[in-house]
């Protein structure tokens, strides 16, 4: 199971970025491998924000251009939402505390469990604070 980063998403979805085209190309080759994969929920929801914010981006999307993305990928491409799982506090806890992180890092400890109770064995990101866990194998299909 690979799970995409919130950077992945914008990138591939909105043309006015720098790596859309990169972006695009690789999320579109992961699909055709037929793997199974899936966004970690707080990451939907961060897509969502981002995307359609104008501070953003010149020409922000509509929130139904956003979401009628996300649902393509869903019914069309096979994305799993990955949520939170009953076990969640335990494991959110547990990573907390091994990892040191607190503040802001705690929203990337948050995807991390999610990652974890899925059984993620890759995560998507061109972000490097998922270096805090280093269990947790992260690529930048970017580079």
């Amino acid at each position: 199971m690979k799970a995409i980063d919130t950077n992945i998403l914008v990138y591939a979805f909105h043309a006015d970025t720098e790596h859309h085209g990169t972006a695009l190309s690789a999320l579109k080759s992961m699909i055709s491998q037929g793997e199974a994969w899936g966004v970690p929920s707080p990451c939907i929801h961060e897509f969502l924000a981002t995307v359609t914010r104008a501070k953003y981006f010149s020409h922000p999307a509509s929130m139904s251009e956003a979401l009628s993305f996300l649902r393509e990928l869903q019914e069309r491409y096979g994305c799993f939402v990955l949520d939170e799982s009953t076990v969640h506090l335990a494991t959110l806890e547990k990573i907390l505390l091994a990892s040191g992180v607190s503040g802001a890092k705690v929203h990337d400890a948050r995807i991390a469990a999610i990652c974890r109770d899925h059984a993620v064995q890759e995560l998507w990101s061109a972000d490097r604070d998922f270096s805090y866990f280093p269990w947790l194998p992260t690529v930048n299909p970017l580079v």
